[in-house]
């Protein structure tokens, strides 16, 4: 099993990352374009209307964790015939939340819109009319999760791949639309992602219909199979809330306090995040249904492994390719944007930093949920999230500058990190101590040392051409992928990659 359930990891990894390249390459682009064609201010008024959706809309990540984490443990148990009552009760709640969400969205959304954000003169209709489109979206977006959430359990990842390249290339048509509809922009672009939201709604929904038969909808209605979902729910629940808080939050404060502007700056700094941590994404996804089924089969052991590897994994594949972005900032988004906003490139360095800290969050947090002992956990997470929200509302108050508080929130998670640890040993005997040695140290090592190692050559040539940059970045690459095979691995993970390279090395002889 451990030998099948790696190579599929492998296999799924790879697809994933395919993906994520080519959509990482649109990404960028598009970014690039939007913010040209709509101009620093729209921009700003963009990030900061999904903000406001993303504070209502925070139930829709509770209650996808929540399916997808019942879906996987019925598997898991080889329950087979209760996948299609899990799905079609997990549907009906989604079904409920969406309409309390757009109820919320309507009314007390739609009136912070109007009155508490600082939108621009002149910009107050197009700003409600993206918001109108935004909370349609979300509510379209909290339907198609369940099906998502199917796909992945199936392991599926090739056809989450192909969704994704087709949802990025409809993108990037929006972006050849923007430059030749001569209307407002931002009302353009609003309705042109609604477009695309509903063709991407039409590929999951079809295709899980077609291939797998728990997809389909009954009519059915099982109140202790509800009160379970929500009741595992209501603790993610929590946790989403704040987190949101801290992130779609903060958004609205740095608007309240600031400007705009300095929302367009946050929204450059999140893309290049999501960008980075797609990356480490990959990998949790393709491992993410290995530790709650192996957890579920009472293989508790391989449960923790794959939680030790992809902990390491994704705090490495995230620092390798962040390394070169942080020490060349200034000149990388220059190259990219043709108007870069300010403290851009200070945010994104912060940003970077507090993502590379949380990339051990999801692995830990999956041996949670196949337990099925995420109270505490949720509510380790949510006084993390409101002392960052907190510290940063009081900061501002006292006229500190903007970027205080991604200082904060980088103290804050790195502290939090142990908290989850010890709640986790507490709940579920997890092995703190023997986490530390074999995840913690090589990781803090690893960055240490390779972070030195990059900046070096900064400090004798200053990279301003694109060459140097090239160059620059295979010195990093390079060093930390040195560091990562002589301190961040182990001997299991060092034969693992031996055996893998052999294998591929036979194939291509054979050929």
């Amino acid at each position: 099993m451990s030998v099948e359930s790696n190579n599929r990891i492998a296999k799924n990894t790879i697809v994933l990352y395919i993906r994520t390249l080519f959509i990482m390459v649109v990404t960028l682009y598009t970014g690039r374009v939007i913010l040209d064609v709509l101009g620093v201010s729209d921009y700003g008024v963009y990030n900061v209307i999904a903000g406001v959706t993303g504070l209502i809309g925070f139930l829709r990540g509770a209650l996808g964790s929540s399916a997808q984490r019942f879906i996987n443990y019925e598997m898991g148990c080889g329950r087979l015939d209760n996948l299609k009552r899990v799905f079609s009760m997990s549907f009906y709640c989604f079904l409920l939340v969406s309409v309390i969400s757009l109820v919320l969205a309507e009314s007390v959304g739609l009136w912070f819109v109007e009155n508490k954000l600082n939108i621009p003169n002149g910009r107050i209709d197009a700003a409600v009319f993206m918001y109108h489109c935004t909370v349609f979206m979300f509510v379209v977006n909290m339907l198609i999760i369940p099906f998502h959430s199917d796909i992945i359990a199936h392991e599926e990842m090739s056809i989450y791949a192909y969704f994704s390249i087709i949802d990025a290339l409809l993108k990037l048509f929006i972006v050849y639309l923007l430059t030749i509809i001569p209307i407002d922009k931002l009302k353009l672009y609003a309705l042109l992602l609604v477009g695309v939201n509903l063709t991407m709604t039409a590929c999951y929904v079809v295709y899980c219909y077609k291939k797998f038969p728990e997809s389909h909808i009954v009519k059915i209605w099982d109140k202790a199979l509800m009160q379970k979902i929500f009741s595992f729910s209501g603790w993610m629940l929590i946790g989403t809330v704040t987190n949101v808080l801290s992130t779609q939050g903060i958004n609205m404060l740095i608007n309240i306090f600031f400007n705009p502007i300095y929302n367009a700056a946050r929204g450059i700094a999140v893309q290049v995040y999501g960008a980075v941590s797609s990356l480490a994404g990959n990998f949790l996804v393709a491992v993410q249904p290995q530790i709650v089924q192996s957890y579920a089969s009472c293989d508790v052991q391989h449960s923790y492994k794959l939680v030790f590897s992809s902990s390491k994994l994704s705090a490495f594949l995230t620092f390798t390719i962040a390394l070169p972005i942080m020490l060349n900032a200034d000149y990388i988004l220059n190259l990219w944007l043709v108007d870069v906003p300010d403290m851009a490139p200070l945010f994104v360095n912060l940003v970077i930093i507090d993502f590379i800290i949380t990339t051990a969050y999801a692995p830990i947090f999956n041996i949670a949920q196949a337990a099925n002992k995420v109270r505490n956990y949720e509510l380790v997470v949510s006084v993390s999230f409101i002392i960052i929200f907190g510290l940063s509302w009081v900061a501002f108050r006292f006229g500190s500058p903007v970027q205080t508080t991604f200082i904060i929130a980088i103290i804050v998670d790195f502290l939090g990190l142990f908290a989850r640890l010890v709640v986790l040993h507490h709940d579920t005997k997890f092995p703190v101590v023997r986490y530390c040695k074999q995840v913690i140290a090589p990781i803090l090592t690893v960055l240490i040392l390779s972070w030195f190692i990059g900046y070096l050559p900064t400090l004798m040539i200053r990279v301003d051409n694109f060459l140097l940059l090239i160059v620059h970045a295979i010195i990093c690459v390079f060093a930390t992928a040195v560091l990562i095979w002589l301190i961040g691995t182990d001997s299991a993970e060092k034969l693992l990659v031996r055996n893998a390279i052999t294998k591929v090395t036979n194939n291509l002889k054979r050929q």
